[in-house]
């Protein structure tokens, strides 16, 4: 009994100690330091990423990895394809929406494509540009965007 005592005590100081980690250097320093994203979760828990906590990260990574100091991190600069939707038409052609940045603040920026039955790009422009926020994003959008980040900055 006294033993499983002090194991619970010592991941807890555990956790304490890499909340702490958190606040002074950020949760991707962090990660680095405790030896990864699987070590990371063993002491943190499955649950310490939420919806909030990934767009925070998904904030930094692209304040941080931004090499022009604009702020915005192009994905298709980094090799990440991020295709949120789409449509397929009866002819073989389809609309592609991917997120083609994420700002710093939050903002990202989606753009539709349209390509023939063969998968050529259809126009030279974009058929639709909009911008909207991470929090705008589904659950499922987020965790893509947070799992290609992380692993593309991680690696």
């Amino acid at each position: 009994m006294k033993e499983t005592i002090r194991h619970i005590l010592k991941e807890e100081k555990i956790k304490q100690k890499v909340q702490q980690l958190i606040e002074d250097v950020g949760i991707l320093n962090a990660i680095q330091t405790v030896g990864g994203m699987e070590v990371f979760i063993s002491i943190m828990g499955n649950d310490f990423f939420t919806t909030q906590r990934k767009i925070e990260v998904i904030k930094e990574i692209a304040s941080k990895f931004d090499d022009f100091g604009r702020g915005v991190l192009f994905l298709d600069e980094i090799g990440i394809e991020m295709i949120i939707g789409g449509e397929q038409f009866d002819d073989g052609s389809q609309y592609k929406s991917y997120i083609t940045y994420v700002a710093d603040t939050g903002r990202v920026r989606i753009q539709t494509w349209e390509f023939d039955e063969d998968g050529w790009m259809m126009y030279d422009d974009p058929i639709d540009d909009n911008h909207c926020e991470l929090d705008d994003l589904d659950s499922r959008e987020i965790r893509e965007l947070f799992d290609s980040l992380v692993n593309k900055f991680l690696s």
